[in-house]
């Protein structure tokens, strides 16, 4: 299955890069907003809005910290090294198959042809599951 959307944001001339937002905390602070949205060059997601006037006015208008939010951020950046772009984003989901072996076979392959006394002692426990499968699910990570 495939989705596409289409979505806007702003796309720093020099740098070539799509501007990201933080969030910032107003924690303390009286007369203003819970958290500040600020359109930075380093966040961890991409400012992408699914309305392009939005983005114009982010661009064009400066906001103040106080009043800020996600669809009007504070912009630090002159709007002449700003422009407005479309963003296609195409999401396909597959299906993925994925095998985990059982408790049995993990340890049978771990320890039954290179220790098999002590695979011995390991196939009673688990035949009467005294193994613990968090043990087990702990080891398959390690």
């Amino acid at each position: 299955m495939k989705t596409k959307e289409i979505l806007y944001g702003l796309l720093h001339i020099e740098k070539d890069k799509i501007l990201s937002y933080e969030v910032i905390s107003n924690e303390g602070r009286d007369f203003c907003d819970e958290y500040t949205y600020r359109l930075c060059l380093s966040g961890d997601k991409e400012w992408l809005h699914s309305n392009p006037k939005l983005v114009e006015w982010a661009r064009l208008f400066k906001q103040s910290w106080y009043n800020s939010n996600f669809d009007s951020p504070v912009n630090p950046y002159n709007s002449d090294l700003l422009k407005v772009v479309e963003v296609e984003i195409i999401k396909e989901v597959k299906e993925v198959n994925i095998k985990i072996p059982t408790v049995y076979e993990f340890f049978e392959s771990k320890y039954k042809n290179k220790n098999p006394q002590h695979w011995a002692s390991l196939e009673k426990d688990i035949e009467t599951e005294l193994l613990n499968k968090y043990d087990y699910y702990y080891l398959l990570e390690s």
